[in-house]
């Protein structure tokens, strides 16, 4: 008798789809909002500024949500091309991250000087605070 097919972990499914969505959400808002306000405040971050756009992962995210839609039919049979493709996200993820942080934070310190600003920007998953 055959085994049946492992079956991807609803849970879990759910909680990467959110999280795709929530990234894409968030670059959206760096790019229409934070990264306005900032090239108007700081013209020299041109370059730095059209980099981290460029890398902001739309391509993978998208190969993620296709990663998940075959995993969330095929189950088992696509869990270790999923492993791999998070990793993948994962780690250029963090070189994205470590990019901004290591480029922007000076400017960012300048411009933001309430989470209320920062919310507003970009948004961090707390709503604004109450006035």
């Amino acid at each position: 008798m055959r085994p049946r097919p492992q079956r991807p972990n609803l849970g879990l499914l759910v909680h990467c789809y959110g999280f795709c969505s929530a990234l894409t959400d968030h670059h959206v808002r760096e790019d229409k909002g934070l990264f306005v306000r900032l090239l108007a405040e700081h013209p020299d971050l041109k370059p730095t500024i059209e980099q981290l756009k460029a890398d902001h992962l739309a391509d993978l995210i998208a190969e993620s949500q296709q990663v998940l839609d075959a995993w969330s039919s095929n189950g088992g049979t696509a869990r270790h091309a999923l492993g791999a493709h998070l990793n993948q996200l994962h780690r250029r993820m963090s070189e994205h991250f470590g990019r901004e942080e290591a480029t922007l934070n000076a400017a960012l310190d300048k411009l933001m000087t309430t989470h209320d600003e920062a919310y507003e920007l970009v948004g961090d998953g707390r709503p604004p605070t109450r006035r």
